[in-house]
């Protein structure tokens, strides 16, 4: 969250990693209320898992971003 709220240089203040990041925060949030709901291992998995990809989705475009 303090990520999405900061102002990043500006090869990366750009609309496609701005949406992303708001993914990658949506994401993390439904994460957080899936431990707190004790969802299954397999649940969690899962969610971690899409975390992880929206995160690797920034990490794409910034590493496109600096070419």
């Amino acid at each position: 969250k303090k990520l999405a709220a900061s102002t990043p240089p500006a090869a990366y203040n750009r609309a496609d990693i701005k949406a992303a990041l708001k993914e990658l925060v949506a994401e993390t949030e439904k994460m957080d209320k899936a431990v707190k709901q004790k969802k299954s291992d397999a649940e969690l998995t899962k969610q971690i898992s899409t975390v992880h990809d929206a995160f690797h989705k920034i990490a794409g475009l910034c590493k496109k971003g600096s070419e």
